[in-house]
């Protein structure tokens, strides 16, 4: 501790203990803002959307395999739930996409929610569409996680043809 002499407007002095122990807090830089949403090219999201249809077409065929196969059933649920967010992804490109940079949402609940809110909005041809994509969320949770109820073969060949109609509807509606 130091002390100094320290002398008032109206000339008093006086001696002021000054500490020293912790100098004055530096100020940090505002993080720099975000720059402008830029939007998906048409082409950009086509080729995207052409990617995730393929992406879960792919992912189906797998599934298909693995439950007649009769052995894995979570491997089953798992590729029916990711055939059909791959094609969720690519029905909402086809739609559009979301938001200013007309993209698709990050997350899985993001893609429920926006193909849900897609379907409904076209009505009965892809009535309950958000729904059993919903439903093979909460199972494939069930089946990675141990959550929720046991998956049998049984649960895992629903699954499966779930998905498989879900893809042949999501197709017809868009032309995928």
């Amino acid at each position: 501790r130091a002390w100094v002499l320290a002398v008032s407007r109206g000339g008093r002095t006086a001696l002021i203990k000054r500490n020293n122990a912790h100098p004055a807090k530096k100020k940090h830089t505002n993080k720099p803002r975000p720059g402008p949403v830029v939007a998906w090219t048409d082409a950009q999201r086509f080729q995207r959307r052409d990617f995730e249809f393929a992406l879960a077409l792919r992912t189906l065929a797998e599934a298909k395999g693995i439950v007649a196969s009769a052995s894995f059933p979570i491997s089953s649920v798992h590729g029916a739930y990711y055939a059909m967010h791959h094609c969720a992804i690519a029905s909402i490109l086809a739609s559009g996409g979301v938001g200013k940079s007309k993209s698709f949402p990050e997350s899985h609940l993001g893609v429920i929610e926006h193909f849900s809110k897609v379907s409904e909005k076209i009505g009965d041809r892809l009535a309950g569409a958000g729904a059993k994509l919903n439903y093979a969320f909460e199972l494939r949770k069930s089946a990675d996680y141990g959550i929720g109820r046991e998956i049998t073969h049984e649960i895992a060949q629903e699954v499966v043809a779930v998905a498989s109609e879900f893809i042949e509807v999501c197709r017809a509606q868009w032309s995928l």
